[in-house]
């Protein structure tokens, strides 16, 4: 189907980028997200999803406008609580320019006639998908610190372990802060030497059992002492990245080099206070839990079949 854009308003708004994609939340709930007010945006314009400035991955109508859901705090690490609904409408054939009309900003008017005519020429498909309402959602329970330890101790952590725990956690949460205000730069090596591995190793993995740079792992973890054998299975594999970077390509590293240790069960990508978890389901890894350390919550916020702080903790621990 064509789209009518003769007389329409048309906005163009990003959705992150190669490291932190979120076009396909936007696309399963029918909404387009911004860290900004959207209110300037009305029902019955259009707007362009775009990636970077030389593509387009879908063109919705607006059908609800502004609303602010606290299920959108943590998207890939950046608070885009401001939305709008919109239905979309995905391209036959891929929209790529060769050069760059899209503009960068995060949203704008689109005014770009050699934008809008191609919108015009090519056929698009409604989006049906899995749409899902945001108010379907209930915002999961946030966990204290004092909440991790008690669920580590009715685990059966040792008292001593759990509280162990909860302090390394105060302290990351602290230094990971003091980094972002006053060094944001940290290199991966830092963020690994004085974030990762601390928090590894109070989760009851000795440093006998952590090889950092193992093989081009960023960080290995064996089930037994190290000993030289680098043909050794780590039985965890981190692959780390910084502050401002997304973890997309960190799980991509992590399961090309997962692909070669058939007893490697856990792979996991965080830039030192989030973390991805991926459990290993029959040949494949598969996303199971997320941990935010300056946000701690019992289940991902938009999906409530990743698990939170707690499990992340334990299926990362050595208890």
């Amino acid at each position: 189907m064509k789209l009518n854009l003769v007389g329409k308003i048309i906005w163009q708004i990003g959705s992150g980028d190669d490291t932190r994609p979120y076009d396909d939340i936007c696309l399963k709930f029918g909404i387009a997200i911004d860290g900004n007010s959207l209110l300037q945006v009305k029902k019955g314009n259009f707007i362009i999803l775009r990636r970077g400035k030389k593509k387009i991955l879908a063109v919705g109508e607006v059908i609800k406008e502004y609303d602010y859901s606290d299920l959108l705090s943590d998207v890939h690490g950046w608070d885009l609580q401001h939305y709008i609904g919109v239905q979309w409408y995905i391209p036959e054939k891929p929209i790529e320019f060769s050069r760059t009309p899209l503009a960068q900003e995060p949203l704008t008017r689109a005014y770009s006639n050699e934008v809008i005519t191609r919108i015009s020429n090519e056929d698009f498909v409604l989006h049906s998908g899995e749409q899902k309402n945001l108010s379907d959602l209930k915002i999961p329970k946030k966990n204290t610190i004092e909440d991790v330890s008690q669920a580590l101790i009715d685990y059966g952590v040792r008292i001593q372990d759990a509280e162990n725990i909860s302090r390394t956690i105060e302290r990351i949460i602290k230094l990971a802060k003091w980094y972002i205000e006053n060094d944001y730069k940290t290199l991966e090596y830092e963020i690994r030497t004085f974030l990762i591995v601390p928090l590894i190793v109070s989760l009851g993995w000795s440093e006998q059992k952590i090889k950092v740079e193992y093989n081009n792992i960023d960080i290995a973890v064996f089930n037994k002492p190290f000993k030289g054998n680098y043909k050794e299975s780590p039985q965890i594999i981190i692959e780390t990245k910084r502050f401002h970077d997304g973890l997309y390509y960190a799980f991509e590293a992590a399961k090309h080099y997962a692909a070669r240790y058939r007893d490697c069960n856990l792979l996991v990508s965080t830039n030192g206070y989030r973390f991805r978890l991926y459990e290993k389901t029959g040949d494949d890894f598969i996303e199971s839990g997320y941990l935010n350390l300056f946000d701690m919550r019992e289940h991902h916020y938009l999906n409530d079949n990743i698990y939170g702080a707690v499990n992340c903790l334990i299926r990362m621990s050595n208890f």
